[in-house]
């Protein structure tokens, strides 16, 4: 989850198209991926998971957008931070749904359905198996 947009750090507007947003805030957001990069190093080797898993999934989301219109040769440099999110996510133990149907997407996007399929079929059973049936009597 990105921060809240604020004057002192220009952030899209959620749901705006990457192709609606201003230069000033394109630049801005994605200049922040190498401090992005830091702040994970820096997490990592500190030892807080819980910050990481956050840092590292906004990490990779913004890679990911800045790749966007590279059709040609994306999976490569992106394949790995969707990885690391999805081992993130199984060693903290929270929000393993979401890094699995991120990286679901994205090998839909590289045509790795199987793994695609793999990656949602196992999102799927663990939010299902977090349901809590309702009961009710008859």
């Amino acid at each position: 989850m990105e921060p809240p947009a604020s004057p002192e750090t220009p952030t899209p507007a959620f749901g705006t198209h990457l192709h609606h947003w201003s230069p000033d805030t394109r630049e801005a957001y994605f200049d922040g991926v190498p401090a992005l990069e830091a702040e994970a190093a820096r997490l990592s080797a500190a030892g807080h998971l819980h910050e990481l898993v956050a840092v590292h999934h906004r990490l990779t989301v913004r890679s990911a957008l800045l790749r966007e219109n590279r059709a040609h040769r994306f999976e490569e440099p992106l394949r790995p931070l969707f990885d690391e999110e999805v081992a993130l996510a199984r060693r903290s133990a929270e929000g393993l749904p979401r890094a699995l149907t991120d990286r679901a997407m994205f090998l839909v996007a590289a045509r790795r359905y199987e793994e695609a399929r793999a990656d949602f079929a196992e999102a799927v059973s663990l939010l299902d198996a977090d349901r809590t049936p309702i009961v009710t009597a008859t």
